[in-house]
Formats: C-alpha cells, sequence, structure tokens
C-alpha cells in the first residue's frame, strides 16, 4: 500500500467516522425530543387523573348530602305523621 492510498483510506474513515457521529447525535436529539413530549403527555394526564379526583370528591360529597336530606325528609314525614323517630 502506498502513501497516497493510506491517506486515502485515513480521509475516507474520517469521514465515515464523522458521518456515524452525526447520525448518533440526530439519533440522541430525536430521543430527547420523545422524551420529552412523552413527559408532557404525562404531565397532561397527571392533570387530568386530579381533575377526575376531585370531581369524585364532589360526587361523594353530593351523594352524602342527598342521602342526608333523604333521611331528613323520612324522618319529617314521620314526625308529622305522629311516628316515633
Amino acid at each position: 500500500m502506498t502513501r497516497t492510498d493510506t491517506n486515502v483510506t485515513r480521509r475516507k474513515l474520517r469521514s465515515l467516522a464523522q458521518q456515524a457521529l452525526e447520525v448518533a447525535g440526530e439519533l440522541f436529539v430525536t430521543k430527547e425530543e420523545e422524551v420529552e413530549k412523552l413527559q408532557q403527555e404525562i404531565n397532561q394526564k397527571n392533570r387530568e387523573l386530579g381533575h377526575y379526583k376531585e370531581l369524585a370528591g364532589f360526587n361523594r360529597d353530593l351523594r352524602e348530602q342527598v342521602f342526608s336530606l333523604t333521611k331528613d325528609k323520612e324522618r319529617y314525614r314521620r314526625e308529622r305523621k305522629g311516628w316515633k323517630v
């Protein structure tokens, strides 16, 4: 192998190494973007979950109020008819 062949081979290897680094860099950036997008989706789902938990608590309170009012209504009806409470 002559000196020229060696230099050409070195240049080709450098070029291939540079291309490999560029591809690896692009893949890394792409993965970072995907991770960021997934993190945003997780945050959105957590906000939705918090909203649903808040609604569940509100619904529970409403059920308790309805139960209490129904119980009071029944007690009032019995008192009007002269039944013992």
